[in-house]
């Protein structure tokens, strides 16, 4: 059934942005945020 195909889809996509948001967006900013702790204690320790 085309109509139950493209709801799945649909939802899969929604699982998708969800997991995407949910998971390699903080995952980013923590990485972003360890590179700034590492340059700041770098630039501390060549002060």
């Amino acid at each position: 059934d085309i109509e139950t195909m493209y709801i799945s889809e649909f939802a899969l996509d929604s699982l998708v942005d969800f997991y995407y948001l949910a998971l390699i967006l903080p995952l980013s900013v923590l990485a972003n945020r360890t590179d700034i702790r590492e340059k700041f204690i770098i630039s501390v320790e060549s002060a």
